[in-house]
């Protein structure tokens, strides 16, 4: 999503580490490496500066899959069998 977005806008990137771990991505620009693109909540909690605050528009909205992990393919705890109840399926 975010290619298509800096596609759509006419920028050309210029791509020197590629990771898709948020702290990894926030040390390398606390390095002077580049800057990143995340979630408004890390950027405001990563004690570096927002470069800018944009709301996403044109396209589909971004989305991320999260996963329910545990000991045990499925729940014995009552709480976390009635949370995944909650969840759409897959």
């Amino acid at each position: 999503m975010v290619a298509a977005l800096f596609r759509d806008a006419g920028v050309r990137r210029r791509i020197a580490f590629r990771t898709s771990q948020m702290d990894q991505a926030l040390g390398l620009v606390e390095h002077g490496l580049g800057v990143a693109v995340v979630p408004e909540p890390v950027a405001r909690h990563s004690g570096l500066h927002m470069v800018g605050l944009r709301p996403v528009s044109g396209g589909a909205p971004p989305t991320r899959r999260l996963a329910l992990v545990g000991r045990t393919a499925v729940p014995t705890n009552p709480a976390a069998r009635a949370f995944l109840e909650l969840l759409p399926a897959a």
